[in-house]
């Protein structure tokens, strides 16, 4: 079985799937964000990526679509195998490319003709097709004060949160017809990890 905890930045995530590992035997727990790659190639081509967008009119959607981006989903290729009797917990999920997409169809700035939303859809398009054996994703929902208290400066403001938990419940709806399973779990500022693991593990268990 495998089960996908997503959720924007400062919503816990890795912390339930540490806390949900220690219920449940023979399950791992697999990080799918941006470190710990197999490939030395892919964390010098998300390198090149960032350094590119600090150069003035440099094409840095080159390094990120055609270097990064295809060893990232090489990556997940390789950790989104099937075990038989291993219930695989996975910290981040593929539906985190369909975040951005939505991000970017969000932004009210967005030109007629965006190179990058047509480049994200095709990928999305890709990873909707090749990542669709998740049997649950429950993602984490707190206020967006305790995503902005909890991210350690990752946004700029409340409205940068909102911005994406607004296109990571869009992702949830669009992969909702792939997926057996899609929950939100509403998180409030008491709640303790241990409470939001037994949330999803009895989900779990009741399906």
């Amino acid at each position: 079985m495998q089960v996908a905890i997503v959720g924007p930045d400062g919503s816990g995530k890795t912390s339930v799937c540490l806390e949900l590992s220690k219920k449940i035997n023979n399950s791992i727990v697999i990080y799918g964000g941006k470190r710990n790659f197999n490939y030395k190639l892919t964390s010098f081509f998300l390198w090149l990526w960032k350094a590119t967008r600090k150069i003035p009119f440099f094409p840095s959607f080159i390094p990120r679509f055609f270097m990064y981006y295809p060893m990232e989903f090489l990556e997940n290729a390789n950790k989104f195998i099937k075990k038989d009797g291993v219930l695989q917990i996975y910290d981040r999920h593929p539906i985190d490319r369909l975040v951005l997409k939505n991000e970017r169809l969000l932004n009210k700035k967005a030109k007629f003709f965006d190179l990058d939303l047509s480049l994200l859809k095709a990928l999305c398009w890709l990873y909707k097709r090749k990542f669709n054996t998740i049997d649950f994703i429950f993602m984490l929902n707190p206020s967006s004060e305790v995503c902005n208290m909890r991210s350690n400066g990752q946004y700029k403001n409340l409205e940068s949160v909102k911005a994406r938990q607004e296109a990571y419940l869009l992702a949830l709806e669009e992969w909702s017809s792939i997926a057996k399973h899609v929950c939100i779990v509403e998180i409030s500022i008491d709640m303790k990890v241990v409470e939001v693991s037994d949330i999803i593990y009895r989900r779990i268990l009741n399906v």
